[in-house]
């Protein structure tokens, strides 16, 4: 969490909002630890992210985005909008790894990643119903979601024992959920 955390750490951030539901959860939380903040998971069906009735964001609030990976930037650009309507003031957004095939100045907030693999691996298309490799991740990711959405307990250990064996395969051993 360390990494994801860190560039942000002078920042007054308040809460924490991710669109994942499954790994970038996991870091948003542990992020959140940090900051004594609190995490909002907004709710992300056919591409479009809505916005969930615990949501409690104000104009006093200073809020983080974080997840684990900027593809398309459509999820981070929705989460964008949500926050610029509820008045608070977004910080920035922090992610692991961005394959994002654009400037991330178009986010018009600063943005912090850990590996940019954009170069080596760009996403072809920001179209995600015409992404083979958006398509594959939402159907195994949503079967994921059915499984585990009932248990957040059992949902954050299975995603640790799941993130843990590829965080120590990197150089990524300061973001492992202890």
């Amino acid at each position: 969490m360390a990494k994801l955390f860190e560039p942000f750490k002078n920042e007054p951030v308040t809460k924490i909002v991710t669109p994942s539901q499954t790994e970038g959860y996991v870091l948003a939380h542990g992020v959140a630890k940090k900051f004594n903040a609190k995490v909002y998971r907004v709710e992300c069906r056919e591409g479009i992210i809505y916005i969930p009735d615990h949501l409690e964001i104000n104009t006093k609030d200073k809020v983080l985005l974080v997840d684990n990976a900027i593809n398309t930037g459509n999820s981070m650009k929705q989460l964008l909008s949500i926050v610029a309507k509820t008045g608070a003031l977004c910080c920035g957004i922090s992610v692991c790894i961005s394959r994002y095939p654009f400037s991330l100045s178009d986010f018009g907030v600063r943005v912090e990643t850990i590996f940019d693999f954009s170069k080596m691996y760009p996403i072809i298309n920001t179209n995600i119903d015409d992404c083979d490799q958006c398509v594959v991740f939402s159907i195994i990711s949503a079967r994921l979601e059915s499984e585990l959405l009932r248990d957040e307990k059992k949902r954050l250990m299975i995603m640790k024992m799941k993130i843990k064996p590829v965080l120590e395969s990197t150089e990524w051993t300061s973001l492992i959920v202890e």
